[in-house]
């Protein structure tokens, strides 16, 4: 039997108020129509017991923060970013830095990606 339990919430099935960083949560399986279902409550909502639900178990954690996604640049616009860079600078024609800058404008035209083995 495979299960498909979401991820932990941000906000406590009971009160429907909002996690705070490092606070106590108790987490629980129900069943629900489509299998188990995760609800997670607040320590002091956990504690007065009025909306627990009937469980299949419970675990007790710490609630924390997923931290902010970094943004990575695409390769693309780090090549481009180079290839930018390396025009600026005076180069003699038919040096091999000119040649892999053709071959850096030549990748980005078309939208390749070179993979170096």
């Amino acid at each position: 039997m495979d299960w498909s339990i979401r991820p932990r919430g941000e906000t406590c099935a009971g009160s429907g108020r909002k996690f705070a960083d490092g606070e106590v949560v108790y987490t629980v399986l129900v069943a629900g129509d489509g299998g188990m279902e995760r609800k997670d409550y607040a320590e002091a909502e956990w504690a007065r017991g009025e909306s627990r639900p009937t469980y299949f178990c419970f675990w007790k954690g710490k609630f924390q923060r997923a931290p902010p996604k970094v943004e990575k640049e695409p390769p693309a616009a780090k090549a481009e970013a180079e290839l930018r860079r390396r025009l600026a600078e005076p180069v003699q024609a038919q040096s091999p830095e000119a040649r892999v800058i053709f071959l850096f404008a030549l990748l980005l035209e078309r939208r390749k990606v070179l993979v170096v083995r």
